[in-house]
Order: C-alpha cells, then structure tokens, then sequence
C-alpha cells in the first residue's frame, strides 16, 4: 500500500489543511481514501497528517470537529502570538519545536507500509508558515529525500490583500521552498 503524508503548516495552512480534510471525508470513496491518506488502527480511520502553528486557536478548532478521528499527534502547536517574520521561523526561537515536529512526523510514518510523498499546506507570505515551512522542509529533504516533492497548496503574497509590509520578504526568503 503507497501512502501520502499531509502536514499543514501556520494559520492558512491549518484552514487549508482543515478544509482539505473535510473534502476528503465527503467526497473521496473508500478504497482510495482509505488506502492512500489514513491509517486503521482497531476498526478506525486516522488520518496521516501533522497539523502546526505557533497560535493555538485554529488547531484547537480542528481538534472540536468529531467528524474526523485525528490521532493525538497530528496536532503540535506553540505558546506565542503569530509572527510575521520569516527569520523568526527559520533561525531562532521555532527551531525548538522542530525536533518535536519532526518526531511526530516520524511516528507516524512508521505506521506506513509506504511513504509516497508529503503533501504540505502553508502560506509563505506569514513568519510562521514561511520561515518554520521552510527549516522543515530542508530537514525533511536530508531525512526523506525525494519523498517531499514539494506539492501541495502554497499561498502566494497579493499586493491587493496585503495586511503585513513584511509579506514580500517572506515570501522572497522562502521562495526557494515553493519552486520545484
């Protein structure tokens, strides 16, 4: 059996990541959700997924919904407020939680038969989502190899919805993450 990892970083990531799994509830049948994207544990579907954020709010939403039966690490978040700058995520203080993340993404695909691919969700014109995305995916890079194919949904900064001067530079520090 092949299988595909979610992990869904920073607040837009998160609602994708949520939306996503919605979808995948309500439209995907059987054989191939099950197969492809849960893993059965005692008669139960749980998904593969790793949802992050510094924030705890919208992680806590997700963990309300009852539709879904996550496992207890699939959530991991932080303490802080967001941040909007990429620097933040990528050399300081997030790095702690990185270790963290990257156990709980193991563990759970020790459970696989077969690692296909992640598939990720984030928003690289925020601190968290592109700063802390990127320093995962260098990491999961030098673990995983091409396994992390870099497909997923990414969110590009727009001139016409912009609330942070800092978007642009995020999102240009971390675009090396978005190509491929």
């Amino acid at each position: 059996m092949s299988s595909a990892f979610h992990i869904h970083i920073g607040g837009a990531g998160v609602m994708i990541g949520d939306m996503l799994w919605k979808f995948y509830e309500k439209e995907h049948n059987e054989t191939t959700q099950k197969n492809y994207i849960y893993e059965q544990v005692d008669g139960h579907y749980h998904p593969l997924v790793l949802f992050i954020d510094l924030e705890d709010r919208m992680i806590f939403e997700i963990q309300r919904n009852k539709q879904i039966e996550f496992k207890k690490n699939s959530f991991l978040n932080g303490t802080e407020g967001a941040s909007n700058i990429y620097y933040k995520g990528n050399y300081t203080q997030w790095k702690e939680i990185l270790d963290q993340g990257l156990d709980y993404i193991r563990k759970q695909i020790e459970t696989m038969d077969r690692l296909d691919q992640f598939l990720i969700t984030t928003s690289i014109s925020g601190g968290f989502g592109s700063g802390y995305a990127n320093l995962l995916m260098s990491r999961l890079i030098l673990d995983y190899g091409n396994k992390v194919k870099k497909n997923g949904f990414i969110l590009f900064p727009s001139s016409e919805m912009s609330n942070n001067i800092l978007e642009i530079y995020n999102a240009t520090f971390s675009i090396n993450m978005a190509k491929n």
